[in-house]
């Protein structure tokens, strides 16, 4: 963000990334205690937001090296225990992983496949239902003649 700092990706101990945001300078303040170094939010070239955005590469650095200390999930309960904004950068696994997904067993041509189920189910609604995966052309003839027929303009 151009006018925020810190305010951005870094990475964590275990390789995964996290997104913070420190939006004002109380939680600036907080942010320095909770990594020990309560001194750093009276550098003159961090004490107010507008110090950090122009010295962005030096706070970036400086958050840099604290949250590379500690495992994405242990930042994520030390910045939400100070309310700082945080987010987890997802990769595929984390998706799979997430509590809120179902998966569904889908046929295919080459056995049984389990998908990641659509996201929202409508209570008092009928469930939906999933048939197999087509085959290759299983569709195509019918395909071709509705094309070929709207060419033709009918």
């Amino acid at each position: 963000h151009p006018t925020i700092a810190p305010y951005g990706a870094f990475d964590c101990a275990d390789g995964k990334v996290l997104l913070l945001s420190v939006q004002n300078d109380r939680e600036w303040c907080k942010l320095c205690e909770i990594f020990g170094e309560p001194e750093a939010a009276d550098r003159p070239d961090f004490a107010t937001n507008d110090d950090r955005v122009a010295n962005r590469a030096a706070v970036d650095a400086f958050v840099g090296g604290h949250i590379a200390q500690r495992s994405r999930e242990e930042n994520i309960e030390l910045l939400e225990s100070a309310r700082i904004a945080i987010g987890r950068l997802s990769e595929m696994q984390d998706v799979v992983e997430h509590p809120q997904n179902r998966f569904i067993e889908v046929p295919t041509p080459n056995g049984p496949l389990d998908l990641l189920a659509p996201g929202a189910i409508v209570r008092d609604a009928p469930h939906p239902t999933y048939g197999p995966v087509p085959e290759r052309d299983a569709h195509g003839a019918a395909i071709r003649a509705e094309v070929a027929q709207k060419i033709k303009g009918g």
